[in-house]
C-alpha cells in the first residue's frame, strides 16, 4: 500500500540542528577566551514550519537526528545523505546533511552541500550561513564576514550573523562595531548570556569598565557558573580598585574552573564506555558518580540516555525527570522528554518540553565554530 508524505515539526534554528520528533522509538589563564556559542535563532521566523517528507526520507531522517544527538555526526551524515538522495531538492534535509558534515570536520564535502544549496536557491540565508561556519573552522574570518554581511543584508536582524560578525569583529580589535552589533542582538534577545558576556569583554577593551561590569554582571545573573565571566569580573574589578571584589571573584572563578575540570574528568570513562555501545556499564558508572555527585543533573541525563538505549523508557522517563529538576538547563533532557511525552500521548507535556528545548538550543548547543 503507497503511504503519503509524512509531515514532520522542524524548529527554524538555522545552522544548528533541526528537531525533528522521532516517528519510530528513540532510542592558562590570561584573559579568559572567549567561549564558542551558538547564535540565537533568526529573529521573526516562525517557531516551527512543516516539513513534508516521503516515509523513507523520514526515517532516514529521524535516524540522522538520534545519531547526531548523540555525538556520531558522521553516521549522522550518512543517514541524512540517504534522505538527501530521496529528496534531492529539499533545502532543510540538505541543511541537516550540510551541519551533520560540517561537525564530522569534513569540510570539503560540507562546503560542497552548502554551494549546492546555493545554487538552487541563491538567495536563500542558510546556505549562506553554513559556509560562514566552516569558513570560521579554517580559520578564514574574511570570508566568514563576507558570508554573514550577505545575510545581514538579506535579513537586518539575523540574530546568528549579528552575534556571530560581533564576536569575529571583537576578535579582529573592531570593538565599536562589535558593541554595535552585540547590542543589536540584546535588542531581540535580552536574556542571551553568552551576548552579554563578549559584550562586557568589548567594553573591557574599550575602557568602559562600569559598563563593562554591568554586562559581566547580568552574564552571572543568567548563568552563574559561567566560570570566564567570574575570571573576567575579577579583573576589571582590580583594575577600578575593588579589591575585595576582585578577590571574591577570583576565588569564585578558581572553585568553578577545579570543579568544571573534575567533572569532566569523572564523566569521561562513562561517556566512554557509551560511546563504545556498552550501555550497562556506562550506567553504572553514572550510577558510581551520582553517589559522589548526587545533585548532578548531568549524570541523570547520562542514565536516562543508557535506559533509552536499553528500551527501559519508563526507566528513562524517570531520570530525565530528575534531571531536569536537578538542571532545568539540559537541553538534551527536554529534548528526550519531549519524544517519551509523544509516545505516551502526553501531548500537553511533549509541547511544554519542546518549548523548553527549543529556548535552551539558542543559549547552550555549541554549533558555530570559534
Amino acid at each position: 500500500m503507497k503511504r503519503g508524505p509524512v509531515s514532520l515539526r522542524v524548529p527554524l534554528a538555522v545552522a544548528l540542528l533541526f528537531l525533528v520528533p522521532p516517528l519510530f522509538g528513540c532510542g592558562g589563564r590570561g584573559e579568559a577566551p572567549v567561549t564558542p556559542s551558538p547564535a540565537p535563532p533568526a529573529s521573526g521566523a516562525p517557531a516551527e514550519v512543516s516539513l513534508q517528507l516521503p516515509p523513507e526520507a523520514a526515517q532516514w531522517v529521524n535516524r540522522g537526528v538520534g545519531e547526531y544527538r548523540q555525538g556520531r555526526y558522521h553516521d549522522a551524515a550518512a543517514s541524512f545523505q540517504k534522505a538527501r538522495d530521496l529528496v534531492p531538492a529539499d533545502a532543510r534535509v540538505s541543511n541537516l546533511l550540510g551541519t551533520a558534515l560540517l561537525q564530522a570536520k569534513t569540510y570539503t564535502p560540507a562546503r560542497a552541500e552548502f554551494q549546492r544549496m546555493l545554487s538552487l536557491q541563491p538567495e536563500a540565508l542558510e546556505p549562506r550561513l553554513g559556509l560562514a561556519r566552516i569558513a570560521i573552522r579554517v580559520g578564514d574570518y574574511e570570508l566568514a564576514t563576507t558570508y554573514f554581511r550577505e545575510v545581514l543584508a538579506r535579513d537586518p536582524k539575523n540574530s546568528q550573523s549579528l552575534y556571530n560578525l560581533g564576536l569575529i569583529r571583537y576578535r579582529a580589535g573592531d570593538y565599536a562595531e562589535a558593541r554595535d552589533l552585540l547590542g543589536r542582538v540584546l535588542e531581540q534577545m535580552p536574556n542571551h548570556p553568552e551576548t552579554h558576556y563578549v559584550l562586557g569583554l568589548t567594553y573591557m577593551r574599550l575602557g568602559e569598565d562600569a559598563r563593562a561590569v554591568e554586562e559581566l554582571q547580568r552574564t552571572l545573573s543568567l548563568a552563574p557558573e559561567n566560570s570566564q565571566a567570574h575570571f573576567n569580573l575579577a579583573k576589571v574589578y582590580a583594575r577600578m580598585g575593588r579589591t575585595a571584589e576582585a578577590e571574591k571573584e577570583q576565588a569564585i572563578f578558581v572553585k568553578l574552573w577545579d570543579r568544571q575540570a573534575a567533572d569532566r574528568n569523572a564523566e569521561g570513562t562513562a561517556r566512554d564506555l557509551f560511546l563504545a555501545g556498552d550501555y550497562p556499564a556506562a550506567l553504572k558508572e553514572y550510577d558510581r558518580l551520582l553517589e559522589i555527585s548526587p545533585e548532578n543533573g548531568r549524570y541523570q541525563l547520562g542514565r536516562a540516555q543508557c535506559f533509552l538505549k536499553m528500551g527501559k523508557g519508563d526507566e528513562a522517563l524517570a531520570a530525565l525527570e530528575k534531571a531536569i529538576v536537578l538542571d532545568p538547563k539540559l537541553p538534551d533532557a527536554h529534548y528526550h522528554l519531549a519524544v517519551l511525552y509523544q509516545q505516551r500521548g502526553e501531548g500537553e507535556k511533549s509541547q511544554r518540553e519542546r518549548h523548553a528545548f527549543d529556548e535552551l538550543e539558542a543559549i547552550g548547543e555549541n554549533k558555530t565554530g570559534f
